[in-house]
Order: structure tokens, then C-alpha cells, then sequence
């Protein structure tokens, strides 16, 4: 199954693709400063694929 998800602003996609279930994956939440944060929640997937495409290049500016 393939899940199609972009970031707030829509400058990145993301494309996930896995034959894991959504009633099959454990959703946990990263103690990272950031996620927390931003209360980013993450799964995983050994056997899963994610793309990331860049729709909007100049406002991915890592220079702050």
C-alpha cells in the first residue's frame, strides 16, 4: 500500500510505500527536541520504501 503525505508548507512529498497495515503499525513519538517539539509522531517499516520528493527547492533553506 502506498501512502502519499507532505510536510506543513507542501515543499516536500513523500511517498511510502509498504504492506504493512495501518491496524498493524506501532506509531510511537521520538524524545528528540525536535519531535518533540513538533510532536512528530513515526513508525517503521524494515521492508518499506519512502521517496521524497523536493516540490519547492528554495524553501528548503537549511541555513537558519
Amino acid at each position: 500500500m502506498d501512502y502519499s503525505l507532505e510536510c506543513h508548507c507542501g515543499a516536500l512529498t513523500f511517498t511510502d510505500g509498504t504492506a504493512v497495515s495501518p491496524a498493524a503499525s506501532s506509531v510511537r513519538v521520538c524524545r528528540s527536541l525536535f519531535c518533540r517539539v513538533y510532536a512528530t509522531p513515526m513508525t517503521s517499516g524494515p521492508a518499506g520504501a519512502l521517496a521524497l520528493q523536493a516540490t519547492d527547492p528554495p524553501l528548503l533553506d537549511d541555513s537558519l
